[in-house]
């Protein structure tokens, strides 16, 4: 599944999939 977690500014891809998510808070 696809994570979407911002931390440090960076994005974290899930190990799943190489989708990315970015969250705008």
């Amino acid at each position: 599944p696809k994570v979407s977690n911002l931390i440090g500014g960076k994005f974290v891809e899930s190990q799943s999939d190489l989708l990315i998510d970015v969250i705008n808070p």
